[in-house]
């Protein structure tokens, strides 16, 4: 059982719903699964505190022994890199969008975002953008 107490911080639970959704998703919808593996995590790169204290969570509490570390620890990583805060709601929801994570792989900002009253995303460019194929 979890005790939330104080709300003015993160809570561990918290943190972890959209890694055990995306973790789930693999159960349900492999090739969205498959997907969302394939984007960028730079789990190498990032605050590695962070990611083990969110994997050490699911693993003691949701007794994930099933599902390997470097997973979670990915999936973590990708959900960081990847996720796009959109501020529809209160409090905002975080979502991945397959095809903006390559437009915006960029260390100098090419484009920006904005947000459909559905949830759907609006890309401008904010300089030329050569032309992608992606197949």
């Amino acid at each position: 059982m979890v005790s939330i107490t104080e709300f003015g911080h993160l809570h561990p639970s918290y943190q972890c719903i959209t890694v055990i959704r995306a973790l789930a998703s693999k159960d349900v919808n492999l090739e969205s699964y498959k997907k969302l593996l394939s984007l960028e995590s730079h789990y190498d790169r990032i605050n590695s505190h962070e990611l083990s204290n969110t994997v050490r969570f699911i693993k003691r509490f949701f007794k994930t022994d099933d599902i390997l570390e470097e997973e979670m620890t990915k999936i973590v990583g990708i959900l960081q890199v990847n996720g796009h805060e959109v501020p529809l709601t209160d409090p905002p929801y975080v979502a991945v969008y397959e095809l903006t994570s390559l437009l915006e792989h960029n260390c100098k900002a090419n484009c920006s975002k904005s947000f459909t009253d559905t949830g759907g995303l609006i890309i401008h460019a904010a300089v030329p953008i050569a032309k992608v194929i992606v197949s």
